[in-house]
């Protein structure tokens, strides 16, 4: 899958954006995106190009840090999780409700 429609006008040399290639493939197919729109695809390939632009090129490393970066949740999810508490039924059942509204 050729990352080229998703540079935005980065520019790399025809090694370098092989090398990205490869490491976007890795990244959709451990995500298993298929045929997911192209704003997936642009998020995987803009972290993929950061990461690159900060000088990473070995595409095992770009593959394994944007799945890292990709899969750690968002600081605001972090905390609307750890405001989650269950609410108990009589029938001992729960279901999980925010503490505060989400701002």
């Amino acid at each position: 899958m050729p990352i080229s429609p998703y540079l935005n006008g980065e520019r790399f040399d025809p090694e370098d954006k092989r090398v990205l290639g490869v490491a976007f493939e890795m990244v959709c197919i451990a995500l298993r995106i298929g045929d997911s729109d192209d704003g997936v695809k642009q998020a995987i390939a803009t972290k993929i190009i950061d990461l690159a632009k900060a000088g990473e090129r070995n595409p095992d490393t770009l593959c394994e840090q944007a799945l890292k970066d990709i899969r750690r949740p968002l600081p605001q999810l972090q905390a609307a999780l750890v405001s989650w508490r269950p609410l108990h039924f009589h029938n001992h059942s729960h279901v999980c409700v925010p503490q505060a509204p989400f701002a």
